[in-house]
């Protein structure tokens, strides 16, 4: 679906399609830069191996044939994934479910299975110029949901997001801490820490672990803290890769 407006800034086309393979991939990760869960790679991985059966959709907003903004979305249908009934019922999704309630299906925006930016767009835009195509995009949303009768959501919007957090405010939405579903209650503060507690729990556990770090370290496996994350950038998308198709 394409569509034309004109703005204060000029003309754009916003651009509705159903594939990461209708998407120019330069121009994309041009947006997405160092936002690894909406690159095009991850997204297609996503695509290629994910259960959703109308997998994913993009949102698009062109200048001159020239991509300026971009957003991601899937339609949560299942009560078996993860979605916004766990974001706002945590472990009491359940009970509430079997009392009949649901917001289900519902429009999910932004990063698949990670953190990261929901909207990608042009770094060198002025800000005015940016909340513009924010709107744009958030409109386009807004008339899928309606159409469809869905639920809207943007789960982990991160702190650095204000833009995208004030204009949601302006709009309405309303702002909630995800409910925990399941917690770890941690005990220890160093990894020494942490082999006491599980010898405590379970001595073979202990030694298991003992065993697993030698032979890992007669394998030539080094641990070490990496302070610059980007230089492993290709290797860790590789990795992730593997990990989502194997494990989903």
């Amino acid at each position: 679906m394409t569509t034309g407006l004109r703005g204060q800034y000029g003309m754009y086309t916003i651009k509705t399609v159903n594939t990461i393979n209708d998407v120019p991939r330069d121009q994309w990760d041009a947006l997405a830069r160092d936002n690894v869960f909406m690159c095009y790679a991850w997204l297609k991985t996503f695509e290629e191996v994910s259960l959703i059966e109308e997998g994913v959709s993009y949102v698009m907003v062109y200048k001159e044939n020239m991509l300026q903004a971009g957003t991601a979305y899937i339609v949560d249908e299942s009560s078996n994934a993860f979605n916004i009934e766990d974001i706002l019922f945590g472990r009491a999704k359940r009970a509430i479910r079997a009392l009949g309630m649901s917001f289900l299906p519902a429009i999910a925006c932004g990063p698949q299975r990670g953190c990261g930016t929901h909207f990608i767009m042009r770094d060198d835009l002025k800000d005015d110029e940016k909340k513009v195509m924010l709107n744009m995009l958030l409109n386009t949303l807004d008339v899928l949901q309606r159409q469809h009768g869905y639920a809207l959501y943007f789960s982990s919007v991160m702190h650095h997001e204000k833009m995208l957090i004030d204009v949601l405010k302006e709009r309405g939405f309303i702002k909630t801490l995800g409910l925990p579903i399941n917690y770890i209650d941690i005990a220890w503060d160093t990894f020494d820490g942490y082999k006491q507690y599980v010898h405590k729990m379970s001595p073979s556990t202990r030694g298991g672990i003992n065993h697993e770090m030698k032979r890992n370290k007669a394998a030539g496996v080094v641990l070490r803290e990496c302070d610059d994350i980007m230089q492993y950038h290709d290797r860790l998308l590789e990795l992730l890769e593997m990990n989502f198709i194997k494990y989903g």
